[in-house]
Formats: C-alpha cells, sequence, structure tokens
C-alpha cells in the first residue's frame, strides 16, 4: 500500500466515524455497557489512547529508534486509560480523539513513503504501513461496529 491508499483510508475512515458519532445524543455517549462496561465515551478514550501510542511508535520508527512496548498486557493497559479517563467529559473525549486523529493525519502526510512501505533493519517483523492499518482496525471495531442509537435506551 502507498502512502496516498493509506491516507485515503485514514480519511475514509474519519468520515464514517464523525457520521457515527453524530448519531448520539451526549447522554447516549455516556451510556455505560455499550461495549462491555464501557460507554461509547471510554471507546473513544480507549481509541485515542491506542492512536497516540501508533504516532509515538512512527517516531520511533522515523528517528531509527527500536520501539519499547509496555510491559503490561493489553487488558491491564485498558484498564489504567478507562480508569484515568473515565470521568473526563464527553466532549474533552472527542477533542482529544480528533486532535490525535489529525496527529496521524499530519505525521503520515509528513513521513517518507519508504518508512511505510519498506521494511528496515528497526522493524524487520514488520511494514509501517500494516501496523497503521490494524491499528486502523482497531478503531473500527470500537467505534464502527456501535448498536443503533435508538437501542442504547431500550434496555
Amino acid at each position: 500500500m502507498n502512502k496516498q491508499k493509506l491516507l485515503h483510508e485514514i480519511d475514509r475512515r474519519r468520515d464514517q466515524i464523525a457520521a457515527q458519532l453524530k448519531q448520539y445524543t451526549p447522554e447516549q455517549l455516556e451510556q455505560p455497557n455499550v461495549q462491555g462496561k464501557w460507554s461509547i465515551k471510554n471507546a473513544l478514550a480507549h481509541v485515542t489512547f491506542w492512536e497516540a501510542r501508533l504516532v509515538q511508535r512512527l517516531e520511533t520508527y522515523a528517528r531509527g529508534e527500536t520501539w519499547v512496548r509496555l510491559t503490561d498486557d493489553d487488558d491491564t493497559v485498558n484498564e489504567r486509560v478507562y480508569q484515568a479517563t473515565r470521568a473526563d467529559s464527553v466532549e474533552d473525549t472527542i477533542a482529544r480523539f480528533w486532535r490525535m486523529y489529525d496527529e496521524l493525519t499530519a505525521y503520515m502526510q509528513k513521513a517518507p513513503e519508504t518508512l511505510l512501505t519498506e521494511r528496515s533493519a528497526i522493524v524487520p517483523d514488520e511494514v509501517v504501513w500494516e501496523v497503521v492499518m490494524g491499528h486502523l482496525e482497531h478503531v473500527d471495531e470500537h467505534l464502527l461496529a456501535l448498536p443503533a442509537p435508538a437501542s442504547l435506551f431500550a434496555r
């Protein structure tokens, strides 16, 4: 996949997520137990955290450094993110989400094509565009598979 196609995928998903989120009221965004114990707002905070990690990872690769993975398992990290962000307002959570999306897009726009498409000594077991697509699929799992707004209060 080349850089332009990857940017197109990022933009396409951004448009889908924006359309999806517009369907919900602030109250619906905060309703718990939509995804496990999470509300839609919690899912946004979760995705935002992992998107920030992705940008950090890409910057590390661009500097020619080795990425240091978190030592805790994903469930532990996710619980920490949940505890740290669950009291945040819907407005702040959404604003942080879009800021990170913008940071990812800006990073991808300035990244050299070779960083995205070629294996390197730093990342011999993966191609960066595959890492980014994996992240976008993770976003899809949380934000594009949400229940219809009318069903949230029908419980």
